[in-house]
């Protein structure tokens, strides 16, 4: 499965041609540091002042020397807008006023997949050794419902045998139970056996260069996400939102008439939620429900 930076050059692909003006771009001429404030690149004629993107970083650049080619950062314009400062190996593309920057994008895919919950969710496990002088066992933190509870049997079959008979509390006293969650067996077991406990929790954000099912999600919810993740950033691009001074909004107006951006953003939407009910209907599929019996 992809990366968080591959799924975001998908969500870039998927962006291009809905009409926003294609970015200004060169490479760097020789390596920076994450300090330097000084920039050569291979052909300077399409930059200006303003905002620069290098790899996943933002820089703000306060003038341009087209005749040395030469790019000056001002003196807070390194990792510009919350962005990490780094270093950048030489031939690195180097693109002026991006309209979705990278950070954004790889924001929005996670928010997508923030926002994915709780019609779909992650699912995990966690086991202890059990002990017959002991009934509550922690569990983790980002536990928010048990799907399943098994035990290993005795012998070489490596059978898993379910435990009907527990109960859940996920607001346990912290001093016995630092995570806050615990799980009471109401089932006895053969002591020194491993429970195994299957829950849901909500998916995670993934970082640059985790696969996207370290999320929790399953590699399927991932057409979901990138629909979800397209419809927010098209919202950005209408031309009643740019500064009526630039050039990207003369641009914009000659092609796209106010809303458009708004209007293919809401089909998308659309779209995302077929595909997310889809997906909720495999992952029901795939993931066992839960059973309990209580006693009186």
């Amino acid at each position: 499965m992809a990366t968080l930076t591959q799924l975001a050059d998908e969500v870039l692909l998927s962006l291009n041609g809905y009409g926003a003006p294609s970015p200004r771009a060169s490479f760097l001429n020789g390596a920076v540091t994450s300090t330097a404030l000084s920039m050569v690149v291979d052909n300077a004629d399409d930059f200006n002042q303003g905002i620069a993107e290098i790899g996943s970083e933002l820089v703000y650049v306060e003038s341009v020397d087209t005749a040395t080619k030469t790019l000056t950062i001002s003196p807070d314009g390194r990792g510009f807008y919350g962005t990490t400062a780094a270093t950048h190996a030489d031939n690195t593309r180097v693109t002026m006023n991006p309209v979705w920057p990278r950070v954004r994008v790889e924001a929005a895919i996670n928010e997508a997949i923030a926002g994915t919950y709780p019609v779909l969710y992650g699912v995990d496990t966690t086991s202890f050794t059990f002990n017959p002088s002991q009934t509550t066992y922690s569990l983790p933190a980002d536990c928010v419902q048990v799907l399943s509870v098994t035990y290993d049997t005795v012998g070489p079959s490596q059978d898993q045998q379910p435990i009907h008979r527990y109960e859940v509390n996920l607001s346990a006293p912290v001093g016995p139970f630092p995570t806050g969650n615990a799980i009471t067996l109401g089932q006895a077991v053969q002591p020194g056996r491993t429970v195994t406990v299957t829950y849901k929790k909500a998916p995670a954000a993934i970082t640059s260069s985790d696969e996207f099912t370290v999320s929790g999600l399953r590699s399927t919810a991932w057409k979901a996400v990138k629909l979800s993740a397209t419809s927010e950033l098209l919202n950005y691009i209408d031309t009643a939102r740019l500064p009526l001074d630039t050039a990207t909004a003369a641009e914009m107006a000659e092609r796209n008439q106010i809303g458009s951006a708004a209007r293919i953003a809401t089909q998308l939407w659309q779209r995302y939620l077929i595909e997310l009910e889809q997906e909720r209907r495999r992952q029901a599929a795939e993931t066992p429900v839960p059973v309990v019996l209580r006693g009186r």
